[in-house]
């Protein structure tokens, strides 16, 4: 049931990965991709129910930074709750060591007295990252559950209940059980901590313990980050997080799709991954070949099957276990280049248990899921067949898929063959025939048999009888040569079958190209072997020997090529060797170093993995061809994967050819180091250290394909971590030493040290004077000020121990060095520095520039502007020339520097405009202005402290209005300025005015009053005009004339307006009209009359 269940899930997996969109989150924080069990660069058999090592490439927005969590949440529900569907099944209660997800109770305690189980606890909350604090739950499944029935108050089946009522199972993703004590607890989280790495940084207890949590409602793994890692930078996003196998995070026990969820403190919500898939697999069934197949016969075993979709095998870890059937007799050890797995020899001795019939291997080569597996048995061994002929089958499982697969039947019995090598025209061969005897027909001991070769077959005349086998056995009797025929003399009894061997030395050459029979006659009775084939010569490629044979060493090539005889070859003619894949052919080989038939070859090309040869021998069929010589100084060097390969020959008359295989074995544990972009250090050389300012990508190889690097830091050996890919390093500031070794199952390469130098801080100083971008002064000379600021710099895995304070440069001039210093010797490092430098008149631009020990700069640029020149001041207002009214308060305006301090009279000045030449403002202050001279001292600053004087001189005064009009006309002028016109024109004509006032002028005087700064009212019940002139000493003057009234009042006197008493004021054309020249005099005017151009001029006041 379960293994049909298992093709369902495989199919529907596959279907899905093809047809269904993966359900990727796009939060904050995403997407998220996860790799199960990689190891190096290729994935590890992946299974259900297993522990499983994470990969999980997390693509972030935000920084992450020193000691912010990250959170990793695994999936706690199973796909499936029922029990058939579980990959190894529900383990059963032992009372010894349980399965990590068996969960003991009160009344297993009762039963069994179990240390291993009363000192940890499965199921618990660590709640603190110090002392790695835990609250531990219990298992709590009630009497009335049903056998594996659900005990957890969510989901399906978290934790179910064991029948024998012992305790409870956790199902779903189950995190390493944790000892009770306290201080085993905390050695315990601090082991788990340093499995977990962020690239190739370890996590370790300094940023804080792991908080686990595996109870019934939440599996996950919490970290404080070691670094921090910038989303912008290159090369660091997305960060993969990883836990190992060491971890001990165990996946779900039933086949399926799943996603972890992941969240980090700067993007704290959740985000599911990718589905990744948990396969139950298991190896397909095994076909078994048989070389021969023949009854107790020694024979060559080849065992074929194809790894499931979650079966991958590592090179040198993972095994391989065969149960033969009883009727074979295994020996006792077995040398381990006599099994070969996908053509490459074991580097490890199989284990051999001859009570269960059974055969351990380690695959020397890594398998990848759903790929072929090669197992194959050397007769050399001498393991053989059973003597019984019969159908029989073996058993296979391997480590990644640990159910037993039996095999389709394979039959063991003697069948007629005859096999012909080489079977081509003309060639001499090795001819091998097995012949059937019927049961009533042996050919006895010393009787005579004959073998009947096809017409055309070349036979020599003499053959040597250690040519010869039968049976098995080297044949030591006569040999009878016919023309076409072989006679020998049984050895011994040949009972049910006949088989003989004529080796190549026999000199048997084969006929024209046709099907043939094999016979044999043996007491007047003929038998017939069984039917082979010769077909048209082709060219042969025999005895390929490598100077070398371990992977990507040099090595020299030889082997001896037989063209066709239709290919013979001549001195111009091309062959061409192709090597395997990923074997280095170097840029270029001599002649010299590619000899065919003992003399060097005119040209050798290298196209791609293809030797061009240009020969300058003939290669003949007839001669047995030529000895092709690849020196090893050639530099053709090996491939890197271990196992059996030709080589693959062709010439310009030939069809391409392949070698005998030859074997590549194991390549050394061998690892090197390297930095890539940029490949050398891009800073300075300091203190004997050359150092990177930009962080370079660490890459770590090796040429054997199965290698695991492993790395750490300085002596940090409990921080190891696997190398699993090039990765660019973190922005940092360090001296550390990286340790790497590779390893190949138990073998392991010394670990090698290489130093590193990085820094990426820009330099930390600051400039204490000056304090602005820009200074002003009227100094020819400036102190420059300014202080280090140390950093910390990480030697040796110690960050406190060491700090750093970069050199200092003023405009090229270096006045302090860069230093590398302990600590505790701070105080003796000089951290102030200062400069003096000369000025010139206006701007000076002075960089302060910060230089590393690794040459990273940073500047700070102060302009200092040398001014000695005083500010020039100009005044706005008022003019001079005019008079200012005293009493009154005017402003003062001055222009000069924007950010001058001008002061006017010893009074702060207000800067109220800004100019457009961006240089100069307008600067204003209030004055008080007194009667007489006014003198204004006005003093302007600089910045610099240049000072300017200046003083504006102006009288205190009343001000002279000129007013101008026409006898006749309406134009009005005030002090130069045309203003509206009059409403009624100024008159001394009779009419309209009575004849008594011809010669006088009069006018409305309402604009005129205006123009002086006159009230004027009028009242209409006594018709009384009125007339109030406010004075400089802030007295009134108060004039009143009444319509058609000879007198008027001035400040309350009566006065006469004329001296003939003749005048009064009227009304013409309704407007009061009064005599011009009393009103202006009263007033203080002078009043002009020009005759000619009629023309009044009124001016106050009256000079």
């Amino acid at each position: 049931m379960r293994n049909k269940f298992i093709k369902l899930m495989a199919l529907l997996l596959v279907l899905g990965m093809f047809f269904t969109t993966s359900g990727t989150a796009y939060a904050l924080l995403g997407p998220v991709h996860i790799e199960l069990n990689v190891m190096g660069e290729r994935p590890s058999g992946v299974r259900a129910g297993q522990v499983t090592a994470f990969k999980i490439h997390i693509r972030f927005n935000v920084n992450i930074k020193v000691h912010d969590w990250i959170k990793i949440w695994f999936p706690i529900d199973e796909n499936s709750c029922d029990l058939k569907d579980i990959c190894d099944g529900i383990p059963q209660v032992t009372g010894a060591k349980e399965s990590p997800r068996f969960v003991p109770n009160e009344a297993y305690f009762a039963k069994y007295q179990n240390k291993d189980e009363s000192d940890v606890g499965k199921l618990y909350e660590v709640l603190d990252d110090r002392k790695g604090l835990t609250r531990f739950d219990k298992c709590e499944c009630s009497a009335a559950a049903k056998d594996y029935g659900n005990c957890a108050q969510e989901g399906k089946c978290r934790v179910i209940s064991d029948p024998t009522g012992l305790g409870c199972w956790v199902t779903g993703s189950v995190l390493p059980a944790l000892p009770r004590d306290e201080a085993e607890r905390y050695k315990r989280l601090a082991q788990i901590i340093v499995t977990t790495s962020i690239g190739y940084t370890p996590c370790t207890a300094c940023q804080g313990l792991p908080y686990l949590i595996n109870t019934a409602k939440e599996r996950s793994y919490q970290v404080n980050s070691p670094l921090e890692v910038e989303a912008w930078r290159k090369g660091y996003n997305p960060i993969d997080f990883n836990t190992s196998k060491g971890t001990g995070i165990i996946a779900p026990m039933t086949p399926g799709r799943y996603r972890l969820t992941i969240a980090t403190a700067p993007e704290p919500t959740p985000v599911e991954s990718e589905y990744f898939v948990l396969p139950c697999s298991e190896i397909s069934k095994p076909k078994v070949t048989l070389k021969p197949p023949d009854t107790d016969t020694v024979t060559e075993m080849k065992i074929k099957f194809n790894t499931g979709e979650g079966g991958a095998l590592d090179a040198d870890t993972s095994n391989i276990m065969i149960q033969f059937p009883n009727d074979y007799v295994l020996p006792g050890s077995i040398k381990p280049k006599m099994i070969t797995v996908n053509g490459t020899p074991l580097n490890k001795p199989p284990q051999v248990v001859k009570t269960l019939n059974q055969v351990t291997i380690t695959s020397p080569v890594a398998i990848n899921n759903l790929s072929e597996v090669a197992v194959v048995f050397s007769d050399k061994i001498g393991m053989k067949n059973p003597v019984k002929i019969a159908d029989y089958t073996l058993k296979v499982k391997t480590d990644s898929e640990p159910e037993t697969i039996e095999s389709e039947p394979f039959k063991v019995a003697t069948v007629p063959v005859v096999e012909v090598n080489p079977n081509m025209e003309y060639n001499t061969a090795e001819y091998y025939a097995v012949g059937i005897l019927p049961a009533d027909s042996p050919i006895k001991s010393g009787q005579e048999f004959t073998v009947n070769f096809p017409k055309g077959t070349s036979i020599p005349k003499t053959i040597q009888p250690s040519s010869v086998i039968i049976n098995g056995q080297p044949y030591k009797g006569t040999v009878n040569t016919g023309s076409e025929t072989i006679s020998l003399v049984a050895p011994s009894d040949i009972v049910g079958a006949l088989k003989v061997r004529f080796l190549v030395s026999s000199g048997i050459k084969n006929t024209a190209p046709g099907t043939y029979e094999l016979t044999f006659t043996t007491g007047g009775k003929s038998f017939t072997f069984e039917k082979f084939e010769i077909i048209k010569s082709k060219p042969i490629i025999a005895n390929v020997d490598i100077t070398e044979e371990q992977g990507c060493e040099q090595s020299g090539y030889k082997f001896t090529y037989i063209p066709s005889f239709a290919g013979d070859l001549n001195p111009g003619d091309k062959l061409t060797v192709e090597f395997p894949e990923n074997t280095r052919l170097p840029q270029a080989v001599s002649g010299d170093k590619v000899t065919i038939g003992g003399k060097p070859s005119q040209a050798v090309e290298i196209d791609g993995l293809k030797l061009v040869i240009t020969v300058d021998t003939e290669v003949k069929a007839a001669n047995g061809g030529a000895l092709v010589d690849i020196a090893k100084d050639a530099g053709v060097i090996n491939t890197n994967y271990p196992g059996g390969y030709s080589l693959k020959v062709s010439t310009n008359k030939d069809e391409p050819i392949s070698s005998p295989q030859f074997t590549i074995t194991m390549p050394k544990v061998t690892s090197q180091l390297a930095f890539k972009d940029p490949a050398q250090p891009d800073g300075l050389e300091f203190e004997g250290c050359l150092w990177y300012k930009t962080p370079p990508v660490l890459s770590i190889t090796s040429c054997n394909p199965y290698a695991k690097i492993f790395m750490w830091y300085d002596n940090k050996t409990d921080s190891i971590v696997q190398y699993t890919g090039e990765k660019r390093l973190s922005p940092a500031s360090q001296r550390t030493t990286i340790w790497y070794y590779a390893q190949v199952g138990d073998v392991k390469e010394e670990p090698k040290p290489m130093k590193l130098c990085l820094d990426t801080i820009l330099p930390s100083f600051s400039v204490i004077q000056p304090d602005m971008e820009k200074t002003i002064t009227n100094k020819k000379t400036y102190t420059i000020k300014g202080e280090r600021q140390p950093t910390e710099m990480l030697t040796d895995g110690d960050n406190e121990k060491y700090q750093v304070v970069d050199g200092v440069y003023i405009n090229g001039k270096q006045l302090l060095s860069p230093e590398i210093f302990e600590t505790a010797n701070r105080d003796s490092i000089k951290m102030t520095f200062e400069a003096t430098v000369d000025l010139k008149e206006g701007e000076n631009v002075v960089e302060i520039k910060g230089i590393d020990q690794a040459g990273n700069e940073r500047t700070i640029k102060k302009i200092i502007i040398l001014d000695t020149k005083a500010p020039e001041i100009v005044v706005v207002k008022p003019d001079p020339k005019e008079l200012q009214k005293p009493g009154e308060n005017i402003a003062i305006q001055v222009k000069s520097e924007t950010d001058a301090s001008v002061f006017i009279n010893g009074q702060i000045a207000q800067k109220i405009e800004e100019l457009s030449d961006g240089k100069t403002a307008i600067f204003e202050a209030g004055w008080d202005v007194v009667k007489g001279e006014n003198k204004v001292e006005i003093t302007s600053t600089d910045v610099a402290g240049n000072t300017a004087t200046t003083y504006l001189t102006f009288k205190g005064g009343s001000k002279s209005t000129v007013i101008e009009l026409w006898v006749g006309k309406t134009d009005f002028i005030v002090n130069g300025e045309k203003m509206p016109n009059l409403a009624t024109a100024p008159t001394a004509s009779s009419p309209p005015l009575p004849k008594t006032f011809a010669g006088t002028t009069f006018m409305p005087v309402a604009d005129v009053a205006k123009a002086l700064g006159v009230e004027v009212t009028y009242e209409g019940k006594t018709k009384m005009v009125t007339l109030t002139q406010t004075l400089d000493n802030g007295t009134k003057k108060v004039i009143q004339l009444w319509i058609n009234k000879k007198q008027a009042k001035i400040d309350g006197k009566d006065v006469w307006i004329d001296t003939k008493k003749v005048l009064y004021p009227t009304i013409l054309s309704g407007k009061t009209m009064l005599p011009l020249r009393f009103v202006a005099e009263n007033l203080n005017c002078d009043v002009k009359y020009d005759t000619k151009t009629k023309k009044i001029t009124v001016t106050y006041p009256k000079p």
